[in-house]
């Protein structure tokens, strides 16, 4: 395996150098670093725990997701070749990549719709248990079934398209402030048609790195706000879908995911409430 000074050009070497000086650096820092294998480390650690470290390469190219969701089951290849080509031609893929820039949480992901809600919801779900590391779900939820009585929009959501592939971007630090409360009800009286719903799930499956990088300092934990699940015993209509991360505490250790739901009429610290995004 080639070492990583022979993947580095000496051009980007001189720039990195001139960079290092133009902020302060000095001969005396470098000769520090060289020579102290804890201080380099340390130095190297401390640069990843930056924001803007943490969040780079949160999500895939959308091309690679595209290639994904053509390899699950029950998907019409001309579908996803007209949603591919929409994205492109409309010019939503060059918007996208000018604006996660500014917003690293701007999501695009790949909107799969089954016949009714009820068969969505059970075909996401099916793609996550394919996909999340130790899988597993809030078994109350889905104990009286999937259907009509158990599963749908809110009131004055986005409309329901069945049987249909798009690509969406959305904003998965919509409605997040960091250490503040919101009370997801009152988000969903106010921002119906903006509130995005099984595209929160779809990029859990879609984008490997985005779960383990929810930390609720820099990635808050997204409700998929536009869907209601009525689970008996715990208020009809109150439950908002949502995946977790499952980790060993004594270590922070990720051991799975969740499949799970957090009740509307509650208040939440450190989560989202993802919208479409509108440039």
């Amino acid at each position: 395996m080639a070492s990583f000074a022979s993947e580095v050009s000496g051009p980007r070497m001189c720039e990195f150098f001139n960079r290092f000086g133009r902020f302060g650096g000095t001969s005396q820092l470098l000769r520090r670093l060289n020579g102290d294998d804890a201080l380099m480390r340390q130095w190297i650690e401390g640069l990843t725990e930056l924001p803007s470290f943490k969040l780079d390469g949160l999500f895939i190219p959308i091309l690679d997701v595209v290639e994904l969701v053509r390899t699950w089951p029950g998907i019409n290849q001309k579908d996803v070749d007209v949603a591919l080509a929409y994205a492109m031609t409309n010019g939503l893929l060059s918007r996208y990549q000018v604006a996660v820039k500014k917003n690293p949480l701007l999501c695009m992901v790949v909107n799969v719709t089954r016949e009714s809600v009820p068969a969505t919801l059970l075909y996401v779900r099916e793609r996550m248990r394919e996909s999340l590391l130790g899988y597993n779900e809030w078994r109350e939820a889905f104990v009286s079934g999937v259907d009509d009585k158990r599963v749908r929009l809110i009131n004055n959501a986005r409309p329901f398209k069945p049987n249909h592939v798009s690509i969406e971007v959305i904003d998965l630090g919509a409605n997040w402030e960091p250490n503040e409360c919101i009370v997801p009800q009152t988000i969903q009286a106010t921002q119906a048609d903006k509130l995005a719903g099984f595209e929160v799930l779809y990029a859990a499956v879609q984008h490997s790195g985005y779960l383990p990088r929810i930390d609720f300092k820099n990635v808050p934990a997204p409700f998929a706000g536009a869907v209601l699940l009525n689970v008996q015993g715990y208020g009809e209509w109150t439950q908002i879908p949502v995946v977790v991360k499952v980790e060993k505490f004594s270590n922070g250790k990720i051991v799975g995911y969740e499949f799970t739901c957090c009740r509307s009429i509650e208040s939440q610290t450190n989560v989202s409430m993802p919208t479409y995004w509108q440039d």
